[in-house]
């Protein structure tokens, strides 16, 4: 993976969900990821059309296809809920009173 990433060339497997459903995928990959002692694959899913989080043990039969892709805007991730965090952020300004604010410092 690491190789097809570093050469941007396409890779295909097999990928097994956490209901034991199994689909063929191509995928551009773009980034591994290591979170709570296991490794995830990111990368551009054309079955989905989209970005996509892949858990690595549960990729199978995997190949390395000669297709080079251009690389993607890569977008911060998250994998505590598994989803594409865009850069839509905005900033607030929070206002309580004092006795509020020490029950949440509490927290």
């Amino acid at each position: 993976i690491k190789e097809a990433i570093l050469r941007r060339n396409t890779i295909n497997f097999n990928y097994v969900n956490s209901l034991s459903s199994q689909t063929n995928r191509t995928v551009e990959p773009l980034k591994l990821m290591y979170k709570s002692k296991t490794w995830y694959l990111y990368g551009f899913c054309k079955l989905k059309d989209d970005f996509r989080i892949f858990r690595i043990s549960r990729i199978r039969n995997l190949s390395i296809k000669d297709e080079v892709f251009s690389r993607k805007i890569i977008e911060e991730v998250c994998l505590n809920d598994s989803k594409v965090i865009k850069e839509n952020t905005i900033t607030l300004k929070l206002r309580c009173f004092l006795e509020y604010l020490m029950i949440l410092i509490r927290i």
